[in-house]
C-alpha cells in the first residue's frame, strides 16, 4: 500500500531493480531452496532444505513477496534481519512452518485490498461521539492524529463536530452497581455504529469513531471497547474501560491521559489497518500479533 502517486511516475530506478537469479544473491536473501523454481527437472531434497521450512527468518523473507519496486531501506533490513526484526514466541509452541501458514503474506493482502491504489482520496476520518470537552480531558487528541498520520502515511482528518449521544443510542445502566459508579451509562455500539456508516465518506480509506462513553453489543458480552464494519471501512473505539480501575494514589490525572492517548493510538493503528485489509502476523513482534484478548492496559 504506498501514500504517493501513481506507480507507473515511480523513478526509472524502481523499474530497473535485478531480481536475484544466483544462488549467492539467493542465499543472500535466505530464500528457502526448495521454493526457487529447478528448470532441470525433478529434484530429490535433503534434510538440509526440508529444514528450510522450519528456519523462521526464510519464511519471513517468502511472506514478503517481490521487492520489486521497494525501498533500500526494507532490502537492507532483509539482508541482516536478526539486526532489524524481533522473532515472536508463540505462547502455544507452534512450528514456524504452522506460524507461516497462519501469517498473512504481502501477496495475500494485495488481495483482500479493500480498494486499490489511488482509488480513495487518501484521507482517514476521525469522528467524535460524546462531547468533545469530555473526550478531550481524557485524551489528547492533537497527539492521537499526529501519531496517526506519521504511522499510517494518510492525512487524518478530525471533524470539528462532534456527535451527540441521545435517546437514539439506546443508552441503559450498567448491569453492575460498580461500573454504575465509575462508568455512568452504556450506550448500544451497534447503533452507535450505525450512526457512523451513515455520516462516513465512501471515498476516505477508513472512517473511525472514538468515544469516551461505556459501550455495549447487540449480544453476548456485557461490553464491547470496539466494533466495525470491515465491508465499509467503519469503526467504531470506546477508551472507556482503558485503566478504569486505577485510582489517583497509583496514577495523576497526567499521567492516565498519557496512558490513555498512548493505548487508543496503537488501537487505532491496528484497526485501521485491519480496516484495510491487513491481517495478523504470528512470526515477528509486530502491531499485528494476535491479540490477547481483555482490556487494554498497557
Amino acid at each position: 500500500m504506498t501514500d504517493g502517486g501513481d506507480v507507473a511516475n515511480q523513478s526509472a530506478a524502481a523499474v530497473t531493480i535485478e531480481v536475484p537469479k544466483t544462488t549467492t544473491e539467493a542465499d543472500e536473501l535466505r530464500l528457502p531452496s526448495k521454493l526457487t523454481e529447478e528448470s532441470e527437472g525433478p529434484h530429490e531434497y535433503d534434510d538440509e532444505e526440508e529444514n528450510d521450512f522450519e528456519d523462521p527468518w526464510s519464511l519471513v523473507r517468502v511472506a514478503m513477496g517481490s521487492l520489486a519496486g521497494a525501498s533500500w531501506r526494507l532490502k537492507q533490513a532483509l539482508v541482516w534481519p536478526v539486526e532489524s526484526f524481533e522473532l515472536r514466541n508463540d505462547p502455544k509452541g507452534c512450528s514456524w512452518s504452522e506460524l507461516f501458514r497462519r501469517t498473512q503474506t504481502f501477496d495475500d493482502f494485495r488481495q483482500s485490498m479493500p480498494f486499490r491504489p489511488n482509488s480513495a482520496k487518501g484521507t482517514i476520518d476521525l469522528v467524535l461521539f460524546d462531547e468533545v470537552s469530555k473526550i478531550r480531558d481524557k485524551v489528547n487528541l492533537e497527539a492521537v492524529v499526529a501519531h496517526l498520520e506519521v504511522f499510517l502515511g494518510f492525512k487524518v482528518v478530525l471533524r470539528p463536530q462532534a456527535i451527540a449521544l441521545e435517546s437514539w443510542a439506546h443508552p441503559r445502566e450498567q448491569p453492575s452497581e460498580e461500573n454504575k459508579k465509575r462508568l455512568g451509562q452504556q450506550y448500544g455500539a451497534h447503533f452507535i455504529l450505525g450512526r457512523l456508516k451513515r455520516a462516513s465518506d465512501p471515498r476516505s480509506v477508513c472512517t473511525l469513531g472514538i468515544t469516551s462513553v461505556d459501550v455495549y453489543p447487540p449480544r453476548t458480552y456485557e461490553f464491547v471497547t470496539g466494533i466495525a464494519d470491515e465491508s465499509q471501512r467503519v469503526g467504531l473505539y470506546s477508551f472507556a474501560r482503558y485503566f478504569n480501575s486505577r485510582t489517583p494514589e497509583q496514577d495523576s490525572a497526567a499521567d492516565l491521559k498519557t496512558k490513555k492517548t498512548a493505548c487508543l493510538i496503537m488501537t487505532l493503528c491496528r484497526e485501521s489497518l485491519k480496516l484495510c485489509g491487513m491481517g495478523e502476523c504470528h512470526m515477528l513482534r509486530c502491531l499485528m500479533n494476535p491479540y490477547p484478548g481483555g482490556v487494554p492496559e498497557y
